[in-house]
């Protein structure tokens, strides 16, 4: 039996077995430089589905809390870029607790994440909202409102027209494939004025 993959502090990115964390952000790396400018946040957001003022404050915010982390030392980045062999330590201890440290996606985690229907495998957004108040974490504020916008986006983009958002696309977007599926095909973004 293969020992479990754990990256090292300084996981290369890109590599040929990149954590399930780094798959799920690296579709907004639009030139796989490894690093996520905020250019390409404002512009992943939109193609999600936000409209660009709100895209553009977004990626602003979302910068400023993840691009220090992410870097390989104490030196921050001037232009706030976010780097993708280091987006592990971006996690948060208000965030879906779907991760583990090392960025693995943890399946019975996820398989426990949905509050909504067991039978349909859908969540409304009372049901996101229920699972964000049990996630948050009281001493982590930022990250609790943080965490909040995160899950709005992840409503709003994958919700059907009942208002529902399913399991297959939830685990889809974790694992970044929904991402890919958005941005490389232009018919499926959502249009926006």
């Amino acid at each position: 039996m293969p020992l479990p993959r754990v990256p090292s502090e300084d996981a290369p990115y890109p590599s040929r077995d990149p954590t399930d964390l780094q798959k799920h952000v690296a579709a907004f790396d639009r030139d796989g430089d490894g690093l996520i400018t905020v250019e390409d946040t404002c512009w992943g957001l939109n193609k999600l589905g936000v409209p660009w003022v709100a895209a553009i404050t977004g990626g602003i915010i979302v910068h400023l809390f993840s691009s220090y982390p992410s870097q390989r030392n104490w030196t921050p980045d001037p232009w706030f870029r976010i780097r993708i062999a280091g987006i592990h330590r971006v996690m948060h201890a208000s965030d879906s607790h779907t991760w583990k440290r090392r960025g693995i996606l943890d399946l019975g985690s996820f398989d426990n994440l949905m509050y909504g229907d067991p039978i349909e495998g859908t969540m409304t957004l009372g049901q996101v909202l229920t699972l964000w108040k049990n996630n948050h974490d009281m001493h982590d504020i930022l990250g609790a409102i943080f965490n909040l916008g995160e899950w709005f986006v992840t409503w709003s983009a994958l919700k059907n027209k009942d208002g529902k958002i399913k399991k297959e696309d939830l685990r889809d977007l974790f694992t970044g494939a929904y991402f890919h599926k958005v941005f490389d095909n232009p018919a499926a973004a959502k249009k926006n004025t």
